[in-house]
């Protein structure tokens, strides 16, 4: 599940991930203009609260990832980064590591406001 704001203020925010199961996750955090094209057409594809397998699709283009440092396979336990959130509308996504044959979820959608 996800806890938190669903609209921040831009700046340094602490994003926790709770790897509660058995198994190697990922965790891919993608900004997006608030608004755009590309943010719907993600949303379309994967709504919060959703899981998809996105097989050969990639996220809908143009998007910043933003850099979760060392989130590339983590194993179960908790997980802190701590990241400079710019305005847009991010998608918080999670899976296994082998997430385009066995689906992955999209946790949270929440929107970052200049301050």
């Amino acid at each position: 599940t996800y806890v938190g704001d669903r609209q921040m203020i831009e700046g340094t925010a602490t994003i926790t991930f709770a790897n509660e199961t058995g198994s190697e996750a990922i965790v891919v955090l993608l900004r997006y203009e608030t608004g755009s094209a590309a943010l719907a057409e993600e949303l379309e594809f994967i709504e919060e609260g959703n899981s998809v397998v996105p097989g050969t699709k990639g996220p809908a283009e143009p998007y910043d990832e933003v850099d979760l440092e060392g989130s590339g396979a983590l194993m179960p336990g908790s997980h802190t980064w701590m990241v400079d959130l710019a305005p847009g509308t991010y998608s918080f996504d999670v899976g296994p590591l082998d997430f385009k044959t066995a689906g992955l979820w999209r946790a949270a959608v929440f929107e970052v406001v200049s301050g």
